[in-house]
């Protein structure tokens, strides 16, 4: 009885261990592959609870996912001799686990190294660190595509490498220097961009200013073109208001000269000069020169017309002879003639102041009045006959002008 059941508990430990050691389970995502005597059976199995020989026959559970595989502390020996080690994850698509080594481990420190061997620390940490990927990347699949097709590389993804703590600070006094001079730079950039937009404003006023300059440089010069267009028409106006006038104070001398040639003859112009003279004409001779005329001093009072000819004429025997000539008083008469002209007008007078006499002459045109006095005679007593002798020339100067 005791033998039995010895028997019966060596059976039941006999077969857990066989069913422990057949039984075996394939996880999801992974598939099985059985190997017996070391040759691979051409079954695959599925994720579940399968049974085998056991001793006889093995399994591999195979990855037929993605699968992400690290490789840390690569080693990596740069060109300056610095060593520097890098912490890679690797996404990677695989069919079995055993070509992981070979293909992807082995080939990333192959890879790491040869390209930290021929470039310096700075370019590795910092210049061309954003190409290691790319570059691992494609170097990876391009064996696979040799060795291993159906195998193929996702992305690869290199993390900062492990420098020593001296150089990783240096490195950072660095970075912070260089931030702060690009903080500089762009400070500066910025000072320069407003100053160059001050200088855009200061320009755009400037020219704001020169063409509103130039506008009303020429709108002054528009006003002026205006004014002398304006001015033209006024003096075309005058000139045409002005030759109207001129033809027709021509046409009336006109007439009037043609019914004088008919009425003033040479023989009826002579009757009316003497006429006028024999009427008028008074001359005084000696002491006895009219008594409200009496200015001491006083030697001759002559009225002649415009050409020094006397048609009234007082004189005493001082009275100096070249005075009395008609040349020497015609003078007078021309100088009123042009002044006249000028438009300064027909009575005026004139004092002449010689060594020994003094010559007063007033404008009463056609008359001419003369005054010869001594030089120390009193000009304004002189001057003050002119009232008394004025009625005496109305007569005068209506026969002077038919003559």
């Amino acid at each position: 009885m005791f033998d039995q059941s010895i028997i019966g508990i060596c059976f039941c430990v006999c077969f857990t261990i066989v069913f422990n050691f057949s039984l075996h389970r394939i996880e999801e995502g992974h598939v099985g592959v059985y190997f017996r005597g070391g040759a691979l059976l051409p079954q695959v199995s599925n994720p579940g609870f399968h049974m085998i020989i056991p001793f006889l026959t093995t399994y591999r559970s195979v990855q037929v996912t993605l699968q992400t595989d690290e490789v840390k502390n690569v080693p990596c020996g740069t060109s300056g001799g610095v060593m520097i080690y890098f912490d890679l994850y690797n996404m990677v698509r695989n069919f079995t686990a055993d070509y992981d080594q070979t293909l992807i481990f082995n080939k990333i420190h192959h890879e790491l190294n040869q390209f930290c061997s021929v470039h310096t620390l700075h370019e590795v940490y910092i210049d061309l660190f954003d190409q290691i990927d790319e570059n691992l990347k494609i170097a990876l699949q391009k064996d696979l595509n040799d060795l291993a097709p159906g195998l193929s590389i996702h992305a690869v993804r290199v993390t900062k490498p492990k420098i020593p703590e001296i150089i990783r600070k240096n490195y950072e006094l660095m970075e912070a220097e260089k931030t702060k001079l690009l903080i500089s730079t762009q400070h500066q950039k910025v000072v320069e961009k407003d100053a160059e937009t001050e200088k855009k404003k200061a320009v755009i006023d400037a020219e704001k200013e020169v063409q509103v300059a130039r506008i009303r440089y020429y709108q002054k010069i528009m006003e002026k073109k205006s004014l002398q267009q304006i001015s033209a028409i006024e003096d075309e106006m005058h000139l045409a208001k002005q030759k109207s006038y001129s033809d027709a104070e021509y046409y009336q001398k006109e007439r009037q000269a043609a019914a004088n040639q008919l009425l003033l003859t040479k023989e009826y112009l002579e009757l009316k000069k003497y006429e006028a003279l024999a009427q008028n004409t008074k001359i005084y001779y000696g002491q006895d020169i009219p008594k409200m005329f009496i200015v001491e001093g006083l030697h001759s009072i002559l009225i002649t017309d415009r050409d020094g000819v006397p048609v009234v004429s007082v004189a005493d025997e001082t009275v100096p002879e070249l005075a009395m000539r008609a040349s020497f008083l015609s003078t007078f008469g021309m100088a009123t003639d042009q002044g006249s002209k000028l438009g300064l007008g027909k009575n005026k007078t004139i004092i002449c102041m010689y060594s020994s006499y003094q010559v007063v002459q007033m404008n009463k045109l056609p008359l001419v009045i003369s005054f010869i006095a001594s030089h120390n005679c009193n000009t304004g007593h002189i001057l003050s006959l002119e009232n008394k002798i004025d009625p005496i020339l109305s007569n005068l100067k209506n026969a002077v002008v038919e003559a």
